[in-house]
């Protein structure tokens, strides 16, 4: 149903395109503009919008592709750095795994005591 509403204002638009040439030819005296025919603008349309509608598919699916790489870079990031949180070093705070701010019972990086 969308496609059919999509379809259908593609045609108007590509009409108001038509009649807008055909007034610019009347008005300007340009044979090219006046012998215009409304297939041939509905077509030049028509071909606009698909490469429109492709484009815009290619993003998306880029888009996709970069959040999904992010989304498990991420998540690799952060369960490594549970991993390398939860380690049984000593020196390391519990709760960020900071080096130079834990004391043994205080981190001055996050405040874990």
């Amino acid at each position: 149903m969308a496609r059919l509403i999509f379809f259908g204002v593609v045609i108007i638009v590509a009409s108001l395109i038509w009649a807008g040439k055909q007034a610019a030819g009347a008005v300007s005296g340009s044979e090219r503009l006046k012998q215009e025919s409304f297939r041939s603008q509905t077509q030049k349309t028509m071909q606009s919008t698909a490469r429109g509608v492709n484009w815009l598919n290619e993003q998306w699916e880029q888009a996709k592709l970069d959040a999904q790489r992010k989304t498990s870079a991420s998540n690799l990031e952060s369960s490594d750095f549970q991993a390398f949180a939860s380690s049984e070093d000593e020196t390391r705070c519990p709760r960020c795994g900071f080096v130079h701010g834990w004391n043994g019972a205080k981190c001055s990086h996050c405040g874990h005591t």
